[in-house]
């Protein structure tokens, strides 16, 4: 049952959801769009007691990642190493972006 498959996972909002939406009418309107950028190429796998499954982490973001940023528009980018200095550029570079868009957007809808 639907019930004893989401039980056996710590974390089953992250099925649930996702398989009542698609097995819904609501399926055909979904916007099948990634709001967040990672980049997983080559990332190690690991496993984890709090996890039901291996999964990759994610490699720390840089500016050569911007143009594939610029193209993709996604809300978050997951991750950004402080410590980093090409990852300050990029952390840069996505603020002048965002704030671009953003007045674009205010002269567009006023």
């Amino acid at each position: 049952s639907i019930y004893e498959d989401l039980a056996s996972l710590s974390i089953p909002e992250e099925t649930f959801f996702q398989t009542m939406l698609m097995s819904s009418s609501f399926c055909q309107t979904v916007v099948r769009h990634d709001f967040l950028y990672l980049d997983l190429y080559n990332a190690p796998w690991r496993t984890s007691p709090d996890s039901d499954y291996p999964f990759q982490s994610p490699r720390a973001l840089n500016a050569t990642h911007l143009p594939e940023i610029s193209r993709d528009e996604p809300w978050l980018v997951r991750k950004i190493d402080d410590a980093k200095a090409s990852s300050l550029g990029l952390r840069a570079a996505l603020d002048v972006g965002i704030a671009r868009r953003a007045a674009q957007h205010w002269v567009e809808t006023a």
